[in-house]
């Protein structure tokens, strides 16, 4: 077997961090959690393989023979450029009498093809959080103790989440005044308690999964 294919897998890392960029600027601290999906990895793969591929046929055709580091990082970032790339096609008159640049390219494909992957990850994602949040957030807690436990640990929260934390704070404040209203109203005190836990869980693992955990430790 030529080992001379095993550069390739340069050309793949960045068609893969190119695709796990799409994936961050839509879910940020849930990026992690949704490259970890199924359709998270289908997407990475084969955004990575459509370099990995170039690389490889031009290695097989004998037009690249040296510097084959060098030759699988250009097939990575040549790709994307031709990926990303928009030509202009004609130009469209806007309501307020002005005009547009009509451009279309291989972008658009990527950009179609990103997002269904997107959508199909945020489906995942969605019983991801659900699974994470049930199995994490204590069973046999009230909402009067988690609350206090929360609002307790945001003060152990990195200054660059003081905003989330502020956030997480306000949304507790609301939850406590829904939830002595559906006491007041006469609903089920276990009921009650145990939606209002779980609403608070999944506000607070907006902060991220490591810090959800830390926002929950006695």
């Amino acid at each position: 077997m030529d080992l001379n294919y095993l550069y390739s897998l340069l050309a793949l890392a960045v068609g893969v961090l190119a695709g796990f960029q799409g994936i961050y600027e839509r879910y940020q601290r849930d990026s992690i959690a949704g490259t970890a999906t199924l359709p998270g990895i289908i997407y990475l793969v084969t955004r990575g393989a459509i370099p990995a591929s170039v690389f490889i046929l031009l290695y097989t055709s004998q037009i690249i023979k040296d510097r084959l580091w060098l030759m699988a990082l250009a097939c990575g970032t040549g790709a994307e450029i031709v990926l990303r790339m928009k030509f202009y096609i004609s130009e469209k008159q806007t309501e307020g009498g002005g005009f547009e640049e009509l451009l279309r390219g291989p972008f658009d494909l990527l950009r179609w093809y990103q997002d269904r992957f997107l959508e199909w990850i945020a489906d995942s994602l969605a019983e991801s959080r659900k699974i994470f949040v049930n199995k994490h957030l204590p069973q046999r807690i009230s909402f009067a103790d988690l609350r206090q436990r929360v609002n307790t640990n945001c003060l152990a929260l990195p200054d660059a989440l003081r905003e989330t934390a502020d956030k997480i704070k306000n949304e507790i404040q609301r939850l406590s005044g829904e939830y002595t209203a559906a006491i007041g109203a006469g609903e089920l005190t276990e009921v009650v308690e145990r939606r209002t836990c779980l609403e608070l869980g999944y506000i607070i693992l907006k902060a991220g999964r490591k810090n959800f955990k830390t926002l929950l430790k006695p």
